[in-house]
């Protein structure tokens, strides 16, 4: 014979009765288990941002031809000290040859080491990757600094260029948006600057498209 102190209900049919007569109360679920109607949809969205596959649409770091002002400049200014050394040279007699050539060397060469270590890193000190939903900043030669930032809070996307970016192709991408820690963050002296823009845009879009059809479906 069945044992009926265990009976339980059949699927959507009335409780079961012991031997006493008395109803055995539906048994509940154990603490923690939710049904997926009434799942969190923060959960449920955190859930499903998981599972998208974060693609990779841009890497790239500032080129060196964006530095071109810099190394211009020094390049004068050294011309500039060395025509003056050669003059004083030739104008005082007191003043020999290698004493001139010394007073040249040193400032140019010290000047010259200042530029060259500001190229290096303005160029290997700063990394950019674009991928579909984010932005990374790299940021360091010896340690390494890594800031993100949310395509989908981009508001406004700027593009800016130089007179010498324009002669090299190169220019600025400027992203304005509503983050607190990072409102604006600038992607300085990359090739191709337009071509980037619009792929922050089109991300941009995507996600905000994305996230209306995930809002409208709950």
């Amino acid at each position: 014979m069945a044992n009926l102190d265990n009976a339980t209900p059949p699927e959507g049919g009335p409780p079961a009765q012991t031997p006493d007569g008395t109803t055995n109360p539906p048994t509940d679920p154990p603490p923690g288990a939710e049904s997926p109607l009434f799942a969190d949809p923060k959960m449920v969205e955190s859930d499903t941002a998981s599972s998208r596959q974060e693609e990779t649409l841009w890497t790239g770091r500032p080129h060196w031809h964006s530095f071109a002002p810099s190394l211009l400049g020094w390049l004068a200014g050294s011309s500039a000290l060395s025509i003056l050394m050669i003059w004083a040279a030739g104008k005082f007699d007191d003043l020999s040859g290698a004493v001139a050539f010394w007073i040249a060397a040193v400032p140019i060469l010290g000047s010259g080491l200042v530029v060259a270590s500001r190229v290096v890193v303005g160029v290997y000190g700063r990394r950019f990757r674009l991928t579909t939903e984010r932005l990374f900043i790299h940021r360091g030669l010896l340690s390494r600094t890594i800031d993100q930032s949310e395509l989908i809070r981009v508001d406004d996307v700027r593009v800016s260029k130089t007179f010498v970016n324009r002669l090299f192709g190169l220019g600025t991408v400027e992203i304005l948006s509503t983050d607190t820690s990072d409102k604006s963050l600038q992607v300085p002296g990359i090739k191709n600057p337009d071509e980037v823009a619009e792929a922050v845009r089109d991300s941009m879009r995507t996600l905000r498209k994305k996230k209306s059809v995930f809002v409208e479906s709950l």
